[in-house]
């Protein structure tokens, strides 16, 4: 898993995977995937079977000054148990929390400009829903930017800004 985020996403690192996927016929493994509905060189993550412990992406880096942006592109499979929570932390922080539980992919831009020029810890946490034991996340871009102005389409979708709590004030 964790040579799979140094090629594509390098300075992330990860906690402990399920090392497999049981499927009826197969095991398929995680880590590094070539390929999945459409995208290309992509990493899959699927939390621990227990379903209380989330797998968790997560990187210490000083965020660019002016207006960062975390970019998340992540996609899941059409398999109704396959849905997932996904949870993203500054420096111990939710900032977005939300269910993943459609196909396809879902392209994320979590603004981070309370803690620009800030060292932090950023956090994508995967949580397993109970009784969804087949909830992969495949992780097409996990990125931060500097300042990319508004909201404009990413591969023909919308991009969806999230807003972040400041830090100290009350969560919404």
């Amino acid at each position: 898993m964790q040579k799979a985020l140094d090629a594509l996403f390098p300075g992330w690192k990860t906690t402990q995977n399920e090392s497999r996927v049981l499927r009826p016929k197969k095991a398929e493994p995680l880590g590094f995937v070539e390929a999945f509905d459409g995208r290309q060189n992509l990493v899959c993550t699927l939390p621990l079977e227990n379903g209380d412990t989330p797998v968790s992406l997560y990187r210490y880096m000083v965020l660019p000054s002016g207006n960062p942006i975390l970019v998340l592109s992540v996609g899941k499979e059409w398999l109704l148990q396959s849905d997932f929570r996904l949870q993203v932390l500054v420096d111990g922080e939710t900032v977005r929390e939300e269910r993943v539980d459609s196909s396809g992919w879902r392209d994320v831009a979590v603004p981070l400009k309370a803690w620009a020029g800030k060292r932090v810890k950023l956090e994508i946490r995967q949580y397993m829903l109970r009784g969804n034991p087949w909830g992969r996340a495949y992780w097409s871009k996990i990125e931060v930017t500097g300042d990319v102005g508004p909201a404009r389409p990413v591969r023909g979708r919308e991009l969806v800004v999230f807003p972040c709590a400041e830090p100290g004030s009350a969560k919404w």
